[in-house]
C-alpha cells in the first residue's frame, strides 16, 4: 500500500521490536529490539525514522544503513555516522541528485525519437551513470548505451562598496 507524503507518492515499511540476530539466543533472537520504518517515495527519495531503540545500542554497532545499486557493486552505509548515541529518535534522508522529470520508460515506433528531461540538485560536484536500454517488442535486439553524467558546481560572489578602477 502507498499514501501520499508532500503530494508525492510514498510507500511506508514499519519495523516494531525487530529482534536482532543472536546464534545463541532461543530462536536465534536477541532481547534487545529496535523499531524503525522506511518511507520509499516515488521522487527516488528514500528515509529511514528510528524511534526505540535505547536497549539495542550494543548491536547498532552492526547496523548498516544506506544504499546500494541494484547489482550490489556500489553503496553507501552511513550506520556508523548516524546519532544512535544520543539516544533520541531521528531520520536519515537520501535524496538523489539526478531524477527523472515525466516518464522516463515507454515505447517508440520506427523512426521515431523521444527526449528525456531530468534535474539535477545540489551544490556539490558529482558524477554518475545513466544507462539507457533499448530492445524490439520480440526481444530479437537489445542495446544498452552507459552515459556518464557530471555536474561540476561553482560558486559565486559578491562585494559590496565603491568600485575601484580596473
Amino acid at each position: 500500500p502507498s499514501s501520499l507524503d508532500g503530494g508525492v507518492q510514498t510507500m511506508v515499511i514499519q519495523f516494531v521490536d525487530i529482534s536482532f540476530w543472536d546464534s545463541e539466543a532461543p530462536g536465534y533472537a536477541s532481547t534487545e529490539t529496535v523499531s524503525f520504518e522506511a518511507r520509499l517515495r516515488a521522487d527516488g527519495q528514500i528515509s529511514f525514522s528510528y524511534r526505540d531503540f535505547e536497549d539495542a545500542l550494543d548491536w547498532l554497532y552492526w547496523t548498516k544503513v544506506g544504499v546500494e545499486t541494484l547489482d550490489g557493486q556500489h553503496g553507501l552505509d552511513i550506520g556508523l555516522s548516524l546519532p544512535f548515541s544520543a539516544g533520541q529518535p531521528f531520520t536519515a534522508i537520501f535524496t538523489p541528485w539526478f531524477l527523472p522529470l515525466g516518464g522516463s520508460s515507454g515505447e517508440l515506433g520506427s523512426e521515431e525519437a523521444t527526449s528525456l528531461s531530468f534535474l539535477l540538485q545540489g551544490s556539490e560536484d558529482r558524477q554518475g551513470w545513466l544507462t539507457l536500454s533499448a530492445s524490439d517488442p520480440s526481444g530479437g535486439w537489445s542495446s544498452q548505451r552507459r552515459v556518464r553524467l557530471l555536474q561540476q558546481a561553482f560558486t559565486f560572489s559578491w562585494y559590496v562598496g565603491d568600485w575601484d578602477p580596473c
